[in-house]
């Protein structure tokens, strides 16, 4: 799969030169007596899909096999804030009406995010663990 942050070149030489150059040297070697000299052309087609990988924001629903394992906590918050109500979460766990963000806003500053921007991004990760090093 190819994503938008996929280095093409890498992906090129992983997937398609590697796989060629290989395929062809198996083929010369089962003694055929045919030898490649040159590729004239080579296309390469990709289609673009609907995929969207789901990334932090606000509140949206657990799909259902997800929720129905009853193992995940799903916050519903309306802000875009949802890695910090879940960190929260995390460190103040609650017997009933966990998914209520209520349950978390007097933690709200007890955890540094500095000046990390939300939705927060995974590549922000290690600056919010620097920001609080003695957590969890």
């Amino acid at each position: 799969m190819i994503l938008q942050t996929t280095d093409q070149s890498e992906w090129f030489e992983r997937h398609v030169k590697t796989v060629l150059l290989t395929k062809i040297s198996e083929f010369q070697e089962r003694d055929s007596g045919w030898t490649l000299h040159y590729i004239t052309n080579l296309t390469v087609n990709i289609c673009k899909s609907s995929y969207n990988p789901i990334r932090g924001r606000s509140y949206f629903e657990t799909p259902r096999p997800i929720a129905h394992r009853r193992a995940t906590l799903n916050i519903r918050n309306r802000d875009h804030e949802c890695f910090r109500w879940c960190v929260l979460a995390a460190k103040h766990p609650r017997a009933r009406n966990a998914e209520r963000v209520n349950n978390y806003i007097p933690y709200r500053n007890e955890l540094n995010f500095g000046d990390l921007k939300f939705p927060f991004h995974p590549k922000q990760t290690s600056k919010f663990e620097k920001l609080n090093q003695g957590f969890p």
